[in-house]
């Protein structure tokens, strides 16, 4: 294939087209994936789902189809490392989120039952 080309800001077209119509819903996918541990290991999940839902997808009369062949080649492009990272920071800003919260309820607590650090 020839050269690839940035594509939205994505590697390239494949990428960019993958991460929309299937992985768009950060939010969601970074709540299912929170408890991975690298983002290599959220790529290849994410590639081992996308290759599930072609093989949902393409009823099982058409498994050596021509379509499937295609649909694979498409799914070859794809930086699925890319998109990984992608929802690896929305992860952690969660989480981030989740801390600076936690740490306001604290403080709201204390200060609402006048709880006061006495040295």
């Amino acid at each position: 294939m020839g050269e690839d080309k940035k594509y939205n800001g994505w590697t390239n077209y494949a990428t960019w087209r993958i991460n929309l119509e299937v992985f768009d819903d950060t939010y969601l996918l970074a709540e299912q994936y929170e408890n991975i541990d690298s983002i290599y290991e959220l790529s290849k999940s994410l590639e081992i789902y996308m290759e599930e839902i072609l093989e949902q997808d393409i009823p099982e009369c058409n498994k050596n189809s021509l379509i499937l062949s295609y649909a694979m080649a498409f799914i070859s492009e794809v930086n699925f490392y890319e998109i990984a990272t992608h929802i690896w920071e929305e992860i952690q800003r969660n989480k981030k989120e989740e801390t600076e919260e936690t740490e306001e309820t604290i403080e709201e607590t204390i200060e609402d039952k006048g709880i006061n650090n006495v040295n």
